[in-house]
């Protein structure tokens, strides 16, 4: 999870809110990480899907291989237990 989260913290964290309780990124319009792991639905597999594709209000950044596993651990452990 280390790894992930300074992954985060060097690409992710211009415009995402990143850490957990962080309510607004640094772009309005971002997601904070907590909130998007937090959506109904969101998964592992939906979190590789999502890294994996490019997106019209992101830059053009494809996450994969270790640098994506170690996100999504990282985004995950900001997961709420249910």
């Amino acid at each position: 999870m280390r790894k992930g989260h300074e992954f985060a913290k060097s690409i992710c964290a211009r415009c995402h809110a990143i850490e957990a309780g962080q309510k607004l990124s640094p772009v309005k319009a971002a997601t904070p990480f907590e909130v998007f792991v937090n959506t109904p639905g969101v998964n592992r597999l939906a979190l590789l899907v999502f890294l994996q594709t490019p997106h019209p209000t992101m830059p053009n950044l494809i996450v994969a291989g270790e640098d994506a596993d170690d996100v999504i651990a990282y985004m995950l452990s900001l997961k709420k237990a249910d």
